[in-house]
């Protein structure tokens, strides 16, 4: 009888790239509304799909299934209605497209959670599948993740035996593609949950629905059913401990967003207070471009950019010609422009001309495993890097500022990935800001990875950078041989004497293949240490492979003439990551002084390191 019922739920999904939704006027508006045919993009109907998944961006309602664990939320399903289900009868999962339709390039899948596969091989339709068994995530029973038609297994799951290979949340298994499938041109993810497997690899861990809406009993066909507060508790739990499969897919310019975009009448009117929302959904961040003839009266009539939870950007509000011609950015995949006028003089208004998904903005944090916080290193827009809130600069609890950046970065269950060596090992999400002080600008985390963590790692909201996996591991005895040879030679460059340079000590050295030639790169801090009491004179040395050996690639040494250690400065590794795309990881650095700490990237060019950025940090 299950293989004769359609598996499905009614959910209305916005499939259109970009969507402008308007906002009530007020102020006795005497301008009229935007009509609806010049600014909102078309909505597509009810879409009916198996499963109960659930655009991201919902909030979580125990009363409605659809948000009950995260789901697509930027691709479509695959084929017209009729053709959404593959073969005949019950479909016990869901197929995700590429975002907008076939676009070149690899398709990440990513883990929801953390698990152990059990299988991870190619079978009579499901093509090349991997499924994972999940235990005790977030305190549920056993449950089972599946993911066919890959086109490829990720190297990281290819070593070792079915049911021993470890998976984090959020670590990638492969790529999207059509194996199994007659037609290869039907590219997309077959994902579902079982509640066993592989003895009844088709009984849905959640319960399912008909055509109507209503519920068929879970487990179906059995006496093991649970209640409906055991079901709310259980889909509390998976919503906040698993990941949507496609949710860290690669963006880069396959992402789209088209218009119309937001604008106002020209001129505008007296009076007037109308905000304009639109979407981009699956951005990063937002790049919006306004009109070289953008202008109202300065002082009097403004323009606000905010982000989609009303946080005003940098700058905002603007007036009279300051945004003419210039481009924003908006953090997340929405942006919210909002003008009001007073009750006399008016000029031209402003127009959206182009929005378009930033592949090269977010924000990049330290992961410190020790304490379980995060702190800001940067935020990149573009080629530009801009400084974090730092310690110096916050003079009170309510700075503008500092309170604009944990508004939009340190909100409570805002999750972002984990990068360490490069690659994707889990995800951190937060719990709360730490308190403020000139000390530093910090939030505390939830860790979710299955590597053993309690140094530094990086931490991001976006979902274009980092490796397929991680290069970065502990070196080998022959690697810190190479390493001590290269920092005293250096040492005694700088003239430290020979008697002083068998004093050298290892701080902190790692092997990490920067440029993913196959061939590890070393980093790390040395000291010597004249007396028991000091001074210190410290090294930061990256080591690059010749021949059968290494070379000096950077050497930064710092001499401290105060025995009590005043003027000591240290540079150690915090990660590496490519943020530039050129195939070579740059460097992050925490710079430490006696009271103060800062954040470095280091990059190589024309050969040579080269630090491009200091910021972040914090010290009374």
């Amino acid at each position: 009888m299950l293989r004769t019922i359609c598996l499905s739920i009614v959910l209305s999904l916005l499939l259109s790239p970009g969507v402008i939704q308007q906002a009530s006027a007020s102020k006795g508006q005497s301008q009229q509304a935007p009509s609806a045919g010049l600014f909102t993009a078309p909505v597509a109907g009810p879409i009916r799909y198996s499963s109960v998944p659930v655009d991201s961006g919902a909030a979580f309602d125990p009363n409605d299934p659809r948000t009950w664990y995260t789901m697509v939320w930027a691709g479509r399903y695959s084929g017209p209605a009729a053709q959404r289900v593959e073969g005949s009868g019950g479909h016990p999962g869901v197929d995700i497209r590429d975002r907008y339709g076939e676009i070149s390039g690899d398709l990440g899948v990513y883990a929801i959670a953390d698990g152990i596969v059990i299988r991870r091989r190619r079978a009579s339709g499901w093509g090349n599948f991997v499924a994972i068994r999940h235990d005790n995530v977030g305190g549920l029973r056993t449950f089972y993740s599946v993911y066919a038609h890959l086109d490829s297994f990720d190297p990281s799951i290819t070593s070792g035996q079915e049911g021993h290979i470890r998976v984090a949340r959020g670590q990638r298994i492969g790529t999207m593609g059509s194996t199994g499938l007659d037609n290869p041109a039907a590219r997309h993810l077959h994902f579902q949950i079982d509640k066993t497997w592989p003895e009844d690899k088709n009984a849905p861990f959640w319960p399912t629905y008909t055509e109507d809406g209503n519920a068929i009993p879970y487990p179906v066909g059995s006496d093991d059913q649970l209640t409906q507060a055991q079901l709310q508790e259980a889909a509390a739990a998976v919503r906040a401990n698993t990941l949507n499969p496609m949710l860290l897919v690669e963006t880069g310019s396959d992402l789209s967003c088209p218009g119309p975009y937001p604008e106002s009448a020209h001129p505008y009117t007296n009076n007037f207070d109308f905000t304009w929302t639109y979407t981009c959904p699956g951005a990063t961040a937002l790049l919006v471009t306004f009109d070289s003839q953008t202008e109202v009266e300065r002082g009097y009539d403004f323009i606000y950019v905010m982000d989609g939870s009303g946080t005003n950007i940098d700058g905002s509000p603007f007036t009279g010609t300051e945004l003419a011609g210039q481009t924003k950015t908006i953090p997340g995949d929405t942006v919210k422009i909002r003008l009001t006028t007073d009750g006399s003089i008016t000029y031209w208004g402003f127009r959206v001309t182009n929005i378009r998904a930033c592949d090269s903005c977010g924000v990049i944090f330290d992961f410190d495993g020790e304490s379980g916080t995060i702190q800001p290193i940067v935020i990149i827009e573009q080629e530009r890097y801009v400084r974090p809130p730092f310690g110096h600069e916050i003079d009170e609890e309510n700075d503008p500022d500092t309170q604009r950046f944990i508004d939009r970065y340190f909100r409570s269950g805002r999750q972002y990935r984990l990068l360490f060596g490069g690659g994707q090992v889990g995800t951190v999400t937060v719990k709360e800001p730490t308190e403020i002080s000139c000390v530093s600008l910090a939030a505390t985390v939830e860790l979710q990875t299955l590597i053993d963590l309690d140094g530094h790692a990086l931490a991001t909201d976006s979902t274009s950078w980092g490796w397929p996996q991680s290069t970065r591991r502990p070196p080998t005895d022959r690697e810190k041989t190479a390493a001590l040879f290269l920092a005293r030679e250096a040492y005694e460059q700088n003239g430290v004497p020979r008697s002083l340079l068998q004093n050298v000590d290892i701080v902190h050295l790692t092997a990490v293949d920067l440029d993913n030639d196959g061939k590890h790169e070393l980093i790390g801090n040395f000291q010597i240490t004249e007396s028991s009491f000091g001074p210190w004179d410290t090294l930061l040395l990256i080591a690059e492979p010749k021949d059968t050996g290494y070379r000096t690639g950077l050497a930064w040494y710092h001499k401290a003439v105060d025995g009590d250690g005043f003027d000591t400065e240290v540079r150690e590794l915090v990660d590496v990551l490519d943020i530039n795309g050129d195939g070579i990881g740059e460097v992050f650095i925490l710079r430490s002084t006696y009271a103060t700490w800062s954040y470095m990237i280091y990059k190589r060019q024309d050969g040579q390191w080269r630090s491009i950025y200091e910021g972040g940090g914090g010290g009374c």
